[in-house]
């Protein structure tokens, strides 16, 4: 399916969803997480409000990594994530993320490292509490960077079956089951994530895609006027 060129999640998205960093990082989470996947300028001035006064601490540096995102300067951002994984070094999520940093920047051998790192801290968090829910969703992530698909819908699998019920393990497991050419259930998944999360624009701009592929090309044209709509706010 040529649609599948679009299926690569936003760094930034994954960036709080999956971070797991103390205190401060839950009010950032809160607050980029109300964009709900819209607009970088909604992104851009939430975090804004949150890093202005802010102490240093990891959730500081992971809100200027945002930044940097946002402008494309990832050696910045790699930078910021250093800094932040000194002072949380047991974080899967910064070692994830930094390991994207890397990989846009050509450094394969860093980035592979990260991501081992990243990997061996969740599979000690999902064997430490099982009945984490969001441990599960954390490595799933991983595995879809990884290019692990089969790995990434288990571990969603399991997350929902723990009872996790939320926009972002809906859609993401929606993006796994794409990837698989699971359409049916795919549709179903990211039905549910727009139920969830109405103004989540990366919802619609996947799920028109696959109604492109489906044929469907009303759904496809509302959908993508949809996503048109979310990104101006």
């Amino acid at each position: 399916m040529k649609s599948l060129r679009i299926l690569q999640l936003p760094i930034f998205l994954s960036v709080f969803f999956a971070a797991a960093v103390p205190a401060h990082g839950q009010m950032i989470r809160l607050t980029i997480q109300t964009c709900e996947g819209t607009s970088p300028h909604c992104i851009s001035s939430r975090a804004n409000r949150v890093t202005d006064g802010s102490s240093a601490d990891p959730a500081t540096f992971v809100a200027r990594a945002y930044f940097n995102i946002l402008n494309s300067d990832y050696k910045g951002a790699a930078a910021n994530y250093d800094n932040a994984i000194r002072m949380a070094p047991a974080d899967a999520a910064l070692y994830s993320n930094r390991a994207e940093m890397y990989a846009k920047l050509g450094d394969s051998k860093r980035a592979e490292g990260d991501r081992a790192l990243a990997m061996s801290l969740l599979n000690e968090q999902v064997e430490k509490d099982p009945l984490d829910a969001a441990g599960y969703l954390a490595r799933g992530l991983n595995f879809g960077r990884a290019g692990d698909p089969q790995r990434e819908l288990a571990d969603y699998d399991r997350a929902i079956e723990l009872g996790l019920n939320t926009t972002q393990i809906f859609y993401y497991r929606g993006v796994s089951l794409l990837k698989l050419r699971e359409y049916e259930r795919a549709l179903n998944d990211l039905n549910r994530a727009a139920e969830l999360g109405p103004k989540f624009a990366q919802i619609y701009k996947v799920r028109a895609s696959l109604y492109h592929d489906l044929g469907d090309f009303g759904r496809e044209e509302a959908d993508m006027q949809k996503y048109s709509e979310l990104l101006k706010r």
